[in-house]
């Protein structure tokens, strides 16, 4: 269903486009003639929405840290994500070497 809506997406803008390109004569030159007489009024537009976007970013980044957003792990808790771990069975031995136990690091050799 998804991947119908993103072809009809695509076919729709290429369509759009299209007449775009075939209607030109009748909306490049009005829409040219207004850019020209409007020019500063254009450039007031752009650089105060230029104006808002810097300050709506720097808003969200100084909320982001009073609210905070970017939590950091409590101490002594291990982030689940950062740490792999690994399990190694021995065969034959019955006994099973994890991550930073004493048979695992005889099983990679570490050991004395």
């Amino acid at each position: 269903m998804r991947k119908w809506i993103g072809i009809a997406i695509i076919i729709l803008v290429l369509i759009i486009l299209v007449v775009l390109a075939l209607t030109t004569a009748q909306w490049l030159e009005p829409s040219l003639a207004f850019l020209g007489t409007n020019a500063d009024t254009i450039q007031t537009l752009a650089d105060l929405t230029q104006l808002v976007l810097w300050v709506g970013a720097g808003a969200a980044l100084v909320a982001g840290f009073v609210l905070g957003w970017r939590r950091r792990p409590k101490a002594g808790t291990p982030n689940a994500a950062a740490t792999p771990t690994y399990d190694a069975k021995v065969e034959g031995g019955g006994a099973v070497a994890q991550d930073r136990s004493a048979a695992a690091g005889k099983q990679a050799g570490f050991g004395r």
